[in-house]
């Protein structure tokens, strides 16, 4: 077996260090930041959270009978949102339930949304929403870019 250099040795323990180093500061941001990005991925459970089409949503957005409910960051809210989405990401729920309570009053269908395919948090936040008694909870997967690609009116501004 050959010998492994000196200089091989510790440019192995370097690097090793510097990705200690960056998955450390990764937790730390993350850990700082008011909007926690997850740290585990799920499937649905068994399907416990009906999806919506987007066809539907549009129909439903339509006729007053959806309200949009954005699981994303707030600069991604901030960027461009789903019309009269009220901003709701999945951590944060305690303070923003009040809110939809009161906006739903029972007209309402709650719609919760996120962004990409692997993007999980409209599903944690409509499993959240039915934990606190909401029957009628749904999720548009991939909402935010379906909606834009199908090119459906969206607002900007902070939540």
């Amino acid at each position: 077996m050959p010998k492994v250099s000196q200089k091989l040795k510790t440019s192995i323990l370097q690097a090793a260090g510097i990705m200690i180093l960056g998955i450390a500061a990764g937790i730390l941001i993350n850990a700082l930041r008011p909007d926690q990005l997850p740290w585990r991925g799920y499937k649905m459970q068994n399907g416990s959270v009906e999806e919506i089409s987007l066809q539907n949503a549009w129909n439903g957005h339509q006729k007053g009978e959806v309200l949009f409910l954005d699981a994303r960051d707030s600069w991604s809210f901030e960027e461009g949102h789903l019309p009269e989405a009220v901003h709701c990401p999945p951590n944060a729920l305690d303070e923003s339930f009040p809110k939809i309570q009161r906006l739903l009053a029972g007209r309402m269908m709650p719609v919760a949304y996120c962004d990409g395919e692997g993007c999980h948090l409209g599903e944690d936040l409509a499993l959240a929403l039915k934990q606190r008694g909401m029957t009628n909870v749904k999720v548009l997967s991939n909402g935010w870019s379906r909606w834009m690609q199908a090119g459906y009116p969206v607002e900007r501004g902070k939540p």
